[in-house]
């Protein structure tokens, strides 16, 4: 119902109202699937956006980017993105950002997460994120 006002959302992405960044950016990435090509087409602005975003900011355009790279036509661009967030992001989200990202990891590209989750499994504060890690190692493992 919301994905005809993808425009608007992308709109609220510079307001100066934090909030309403977020909103925009959750509601965004609820329709990234609805409106892959047209997400796609901003992606420079959503990639600004989350840059110098909040958690919550970040958050929500970890789920666009992994939604995105699903569609083989734009990995190319995405999934730099995407590792780029993986690699620089904090340690306590790298488990919930890496599980985001299994929708789009494959034979192809199945190395760069388990390059990353190696080296950074090292930076884990608590057992339950090796855990986590571990188990989507597993998953990679078997694609």
């Amino acid at each position: 119902m919301i994905a005809e006002y993808y425009a608007e959302f992308l709109g609220l992405l510079s307001n100066k109202n934090n909030r309403l960044v977020w909103g925009g950016m959750i509601a965004l990435s609820t329709i990234s699937d609805l409106k892959s090509k047209e997400l796609f087409e901003s992606i420079e602005q959503i990639s600004s956006t989350v840059n110098k975003g909040s958690v919550i900011t970040v958050d929500a355009g970890v789920e666009i980017y992994t939604k995105l790279n699903k569609y083989s036509e734009f990995q190319d661009k995405v999934e730099n993105l995407l590792t780029d967030q993986l690699w620089k992001c904090p340690i306590k989200q790298l488990p919930k950002y890496i599980e985001k990202s299994t929708i789009s990891i494959n034979e192809k590209n199945k190395e760069i997460y388990q390059k990353i989750i190696n080296e950074r499994m090292t930076e884990c504060e608590k057992e339950s994120q090796v855990k986590r890690l571990d188990k989507i190692l597993k998953l990679i493992h078997k694609i």
